[in-house]
């Protein structure tokens, strides 16, 4: 069974995955357009990585 971390990495892709979809569908902004945002993203992928 996968760990709660790895469980918790894979819901964030599919939700990221289904926001950018929508975007680039044009029915919602860049999810990722926001700065604060996109560095939240990137210190959460860095966390996984340290596994």
């Amino acid at each position: 069974m996968k760990n709660k971390k790895e469980t918790k990495t894979l819901e964030n892709n599919l939700s990221n995955n289904a926001m950018m979809m929508d975007h680039v569908l044009g029915s919602a902004p860049n999810p990722f357009r926001n700065k604060k945002e996109e560095q939240k993203r990137k210190h959460i992928i860095l966390e996984n990585e340290e596994e």
